[in-house]
């Protein structure tokens, strides 16, 4: 009687241990697909980091090129008006865009020692 309760208990043992068996693969198998899922994510990341710094390069260069079509336009309005006033004979909006000249480039100097 006593050897049937063993049996008994051992297969209830077996059993669990089947199952525990099941599930330890089961979880191998998912920690498998996370470790590739992670692996696949980290590699999306690296390529959009590439593409943000070719964004980032990219709207650099055309930020440059913004800030010296504004020096032309500067350019082109103070030589507009250089032959605007040949014409009329007035002075005063020369010196005026002379006189803001010269405090833009006082302002850099005083960045500059700064």
């Amino acid at each position: 009687m006593v050897h049937f309760f063993t049996l008994i208990l051992m297969a209830k043992v077996l059993g669990k241990i089947e199952k525990l068996t099941e599930q330890i693969s089961l979880l191998s198998e998912l920690c498998k697909s996370l470790k590739n899922s992670e692996s696949d994510l980290l590699d999306q990341i690296k390529l959009l980091n590439v593409d943000r710094q070719n964004l980032q390069k990219e709207l650099d260069d055309k930020n440059q090129v913004t800030v010296k079509l504004k020096e032309e336009i500067k350019v082109l309005k103070l030589a507009k008006s250089l032959g605007d006033n040949e014409k009329d004979g007035s002075n005063t909006d020369l010196k005026l865009k002379i006189n803001e000249i010269v405090r833009e480039v006082d302002r850099c100097m005083a960045m500059l020692n700064s």
